[in-house]
């Protein structure tokens, strides 16, 4: 099978076999109910990685592609399980202006006038929310290609990766063992 095929030219590289084993993890939580879209959606990670190998990137270059496809799979994994990000207007009163919050609990956006009611609200930035909406509606193939992403990536990982991680945990209710070795690696 290709995910098979995937998978062993992934070994090569140990940025990708980490990260193999992190979305394994995740699949292994998620796919429970044998929808056919995780399962897609595992083999377009590994082909978006295998792409990402063959470009012979250095390895800073490679990590953090790596890390943007770790949050676009972690968010179309969202999208499947029926729980994806909200990331277009407040998602308790509709509003689209001044949502500089996210809450995990109820899966979206947040504006200052409802962020008192929400008890995990987190600060998020206009450039947060553009990189998850990069990650949210780009094929993972054309994620490796997005030079916006490069521009964003800095000043906005750290909080998407901790909205994602909490938002996997919110959904599996599991800490997701090879996740901190695949970031201590990433941020090495």
């Amino acid at each position: 099978s290709s995910i098979i095929k995937n998978y062993k030219i992934l070994e090569k590289s140990i940025y990708s076999s980490l990260a193999v084993f992190y979305i394994r993890e995740i699949f292994l939580h998620c796919a429970k109910d044998f929808d056919n879209r995780y399962f897609i959606l595992m083999e377009k990670t590994l082909d978006a990685l295998e792409s990402l190998e063959e470009n012979n990137y250095d390895d800073k270059i490679k990590k953090m592609y790596i890390d943007i496809l770790i949050r676009a799979f972690e968010i179309k994994t969202l999208h499947i399980a029926g729980i994806s990000p909200n990331l277009d207007k407040c998602i308790i009163c509709g509003n689209s202006d001044n949502t500089l919050f996210y809450s995990i609990l109820e899966g979206g956006l947040i504006c200052s006038k409802c962020k008192n009611i929400i008890k995990d609200s987190i600060k998020i930035t206009e450039n947060d929310k553009l990189f998850m909406r990069i990650i949210k509606y780009t094929s993972l193939i054309d994620i490796i290609k997005n030079e916006d992403l490069k521009n964003i990536y800095n000043n906005s990982i750290n909080n998407v990766k901790n909205i994602m991680e909490k938002s996997i945990f919110n959904h599996i209710n599991k800490t997701v063992k090879s996740r901190k070795v695949l970031e201590e690696i990433l941020i090495s």
